[in-house]
């Protein structure tokens, strides 16, 4: 009995393959998904092991600090010397690599019309021989001064060979006596390898090594000459072993105890150690394609449990008959499981044969991994998913007694709708509850972890009282509608098919949330990032001038301030230095500013700070130096000195500020060279027309790039910093959109939905058209019923999406972001418009199918 069962179960599917082909499309859409992200996933972390295994592909042991072991972002993850050297001394350890890199840059002088340019790059000193780990390609390793071996990348784009020549900053002339405010002297290093540069996720920028410890001894420098604490120097020290067995590490482990500070660990953790860090960083895209996954599977769930209930439902006269012949309840219920485990397990193979051919087709790198294990763990979870949609109408089933065989189609068993409704809302008290409370504790603790939880329970919450939500507009149609009307019917319908009802809500409820929280969230991020500009970028637009004469920066000015659309432009000029002691990051540099124009840029209230009397710094600027309100500064051109009264303003400003007339007083027409760390020439600070739009803020970048000389990228200020925002949002917003597609799901749940409601109801439509009804009334009182639960569905869905994104924003607010909150009205017009077209499509050609029954026919058909 139980191989006949089985042959019944297979057979159903192809005998009933038009009512289960949308419930198919759904899981095969899930199942691309998931393997989708699955491969994703898996391609990242071969990735990120592959590049970490290739580094230390040489070594026998890694020693890093705690800090960088165990969080990867702290301070002080750098070895000092000291640590190094006591590594080194072990005596276990045969050799080692000190591993010391550093942000410099290749410079290609200018040639004929070509500019001249940087390539940017990593220079590390390189190890010996036995520790390198990247294939060579060409050439050999440099063994002298002045030599150099870099990346097959940086070669072809350089278009340079094997015994060819760059020119880098030459690292190795560092001194105590070097002043590193000043550009590094530069030389010409020969090119005697080119290795193959490691490919992929987290490979880096291309790393170049120069024999010697050139750049151990900049970093030491650099952190002496900036007074930077703490003083590490070394990423890591890679070593060799005497003796590389399990038994030397543990001992080389045990002889670094008494350093808290060092971790010593084998090959292989440092791998793990790697890749987790790697993985880190991409561990929040990897959720919310995760969460889109999961979003398709419950849709899928939804489309599958409605199926099998009306399925189950239409055979009951089939099953009744098998019950007569012997099958027991067991049976029946095995036979069902088995045909809808056949039924997860084709469709979901048909989305992952998709997924992996469309991974075929955009692999244009070589870089997907294609891990079966991806498309079998997709399989299994849709095949799960599958059996767990249909567990409840199949175990219904039990209820059918042998005796229904001698009747015609039987509604299955349901608990009574009352003890249903209590128990629904009941289980949403207790989880509005639970998101109270943790959301209440994680804004008072500021834990961002417990308001992402409330965040999930809101959601589910919402999922959960969808149907709930629903019925009060219901209710009031019921008594407003008027007797036999069209919306009366379509009433009348949703009443008597509670569950597809329900089913046909969450999932447009779903839909709806999920979108109005994208749009609530985007929208909000956007409007915060625009105001965190306007606090950080005091001007529309700002430039950094290396023109050496003071009257070709005064035609700047001009020229700029006469341009349609800007309101005011000032050029600072470098014209003197503060003489402090303070160890300030900040560049001591004194620019000379006019104090008319200034006033139009910043306002009156701050514009009267600046006199011929006061200096005029910014808050942070007065902080990092330690000077107060009032105090005297002493400020030294080139010509003369003079003694300045500090005022400071809580605007941003760049720089120490005086002037004109105090400029000219102390350097006449002379330019200074600009002092510290953070070095600059002229600036140029600009703010267009309070009324000019966007658009023309952004086209008027061009012309003022062209009079400074300049590209349109090298300049900044909050026009160019939005501009680029915009770009950023739009590659968001486009992000978005494609996981979006995950919903497509719900549109096929849908349609589905009606077809089988449509099928079900045939000998009612029939009654209905026997009775006088119109074939165009039957259609429009079908499509009714759909749009308006999807009408209802849609107005509470975005009011649900809303209220969960803002909630989820906490999360950002508690981290001391600053939010500045968008609730647009158009964006969730837009989500319910936009709903109810794709309702009205996906209810269409079932509720015209409906209207073109044949009633006599409908009424013979016996099931």
């Amino acid at each position: 009995m139980a191989t006949t069962l089985s042959t019944v179960a297979f057979s159903n599917l192809g005998k009933h393959r038009l009512r289960f082909a949308l419930t198919s499309i759904g899981i095969a859409i899930s199942a691309f998904f998931l393997t989708a992200v699955l491969l994703i996933n898996t391609t990242f972390y071969d990735e990120v092991r592959q590049t970490a295994g290739q580094k230390y592909s040489t070594a026998d042991a890694v020693v890093e600090t705690t800090n960088k072991f165990t969080q990867g972002g702290a301070t002080d993850f750098l070895l000092s010397k000291e640590q190094a050297d006591r590594v080194l001394s072990l005596p276990a350890v045969e050799s080692a690599w000190a591993v010391a890199s550093t942000y410099s840059v290749i410079h290609t002088p200018a040639e004929g019309e070509q500019a001249e340019s940087t390539y940017s790059i990593v220079q590390a000193d390189m190890p010996t021989d036995a520790f390198f780990p990247y294939p060579l390609k060409e050439g050999s390793l440099p063994a002298s001064t002045h030599q150099i071996v870099i990346t097959d990348r940086a070669a072809e784009a350089l278009s340079v060979g094997v015994g060819g020549a760059v020119v880098l900053d030459d690292l190795s002339t560092v001194t105590e006596q070097t002043d590193l405010a000043e550009p590094l002297p530069q030389a010409a290093y020969t090119v005697t390898g080119i290795y193959e540069r490691p490919t992929g996720y987290r490979a880096g920028p291309d790393m170049v090594f120069t024999p010697g410890n050139g750049v151990a001894n900049y970093i030491e420098r650099s952190h002496a000459y900036w007074g930077n604490t703490p003083d590490g120097i070394y990423e890591q020290v890679l070593l060799k072993l005497k003796d590389p067995t399990s038994t030397s590490l543990m001992e080389l482990k045990q002889t670094l105890t008494n350093s808290p500070g060092l971790t010593v660990s084998s090959v292989e953790e440092q791998i793990r150690n790697d890749v987790g860090k790697g993985m880190g960083s991409y561990t929040a895209l990897l959720s919310i394609l995760f969460g889109f996954g999961a979003l398709s599977l419950l849709m899928s769930s939804f489309i599958i449990a409605s199926t099998y209930k009306v399925h189950a439902a239409a055979r009951s006269r089939e099953l009744a008959l098998l019950r007569t012949l012997g099958a027991t309840r067991l049976a029946v219920v095995r036979m069902l499981l088995v045909e809808a485990a056949a039924l997860g397990a084709l469709s979901s193979l048909a989305g992952i044969i998709t997924a992996y051919l469309a991974a075929l087709v955009f692999n244009e790198s070589g870089r997907i991994t294609f891990n079966p294990l991806a498309g079998a763990l997709a399989m299994l979870v849709c095949t799960l998913i599958t059996l767990a949609a249909v567990l409840k109408p199949v175990w219904a089933t039990r209820a059918i007694p042998p005796v229904a065989a001698l009747n015609g189609y039987q509604e299955l068993p349901n608990a009574p709708r009352t003890r249903h409704t209590w128990a629904y809302i009941g289980l949403c008290l207790v989880l509005t509850l639970a998101t109270v409370v943790c959301a209440l504790a994680g804004l008072q603790e500021s834990h961002a972890g417990l308001i992402m939880l409330a965040t999930v329970l809101a959601a589910l919450t919402f999922v959960v009282a969808a149907p709930l939500l629903v019925a009060p507009g219901l209710a009031l149609l019921r008594v407003f509608a008027r007797p036999y009307s069209t919306a009366a019917l379509a009433h009348s319908n949703i009443a008597q098919s509670r569950a597809s009802a329900s089913v046909t809500v969450r999932m447009v409820f779903i839909c709806a949330a999920f979108v109005s929280a994208a749009l609530t969230g985007y929208s909000t991020m956007q409007q915060s990032f625009m105001a965190e500009l306007d606090r950080n970028y005091p001007y529309d637009v700002e430039a950094v001038l290396t023109e050496p004469d003071i009257a070709r920066l005064q035609e700047i000015q001009r020229q700029v301030s006469q341009l349609d659309g800007v309101d005011a432009a000032l050029v600072a000029l470098p014209q003197g230095s503060v003489l402090t002691s303070s160890d300030s990051r900040f560049s001591t540099t004194v620019y000379s500013v006019d104090p008319e124009t200034f006033t139009r840029l910043h306002g009156d209230q701050t514009g009267q700070k600046l006199t011929e009397q006061t200096v005029l710094l910014s808050q942070a600027y007065a902080d990092s130096f330690g000077v107060q309100e009032g105090q005297q500064l002493y400020i030294e051109g080139t010509r003369d000195a003079v003694e300045l009264t500090v005022s400071i303003t809580p605007d941003t400003l760049r720089g120490f500020l005086i002037t004109t007339q105090n400029g000219t007083l102390i350097s006449g027409t002379d330019l200074v060279d600009p002092t510290g760390e953070n070095t600059e020439a002229g600036l140029l600070q600009a703010n267009f027309d309070p009324g000019i739009s966007w658009g023309d803020r952004f086209s008027m970048l061009n012309p003022i790039a062209e009079i400074t000389g300049l590209d349109a990228g090298e300049l900044s200020g909050v026009a160019t910093e939005k501009a680029r925002l915009q770009d950023d949002m739009r590659s968001v917003l486009w992000v978005l959109g494609l996981l979006s597609a995950s919903l497509l799901v719900s549109l096929v749940g849908l349609a589905n939905t009606q077809l089988l409601s449509t099928q079900q109801r045939r000998r009612s439509y029939a009654l209905l058209r026997i009775n006088g009804l119109s074939s165009r009334r039957l259609q429009a009182a079908v499509s009714y019923e759909t749009l308006l639960l999807a009408v209802f569905a849609l107005i509470w869905g975005s009011v649900a999406g809303a209220l969960t994104a803002l909630l989820l924003l906490q999360v950002f607010a508690v981290n001391n972001f600053t939010l500045v909150y968008s609730v647009q009205p158009w964006h969730y017009l837009a989500v319910i418009a936009g709903g109810l077209a794709l309702a009205w499509a996906t209810v269409f050609f079932p509720a015209r199918s409906a209207s073109h029954i044949p009633p006599v026919a409908a009424l013979q058909e016996v099931n």
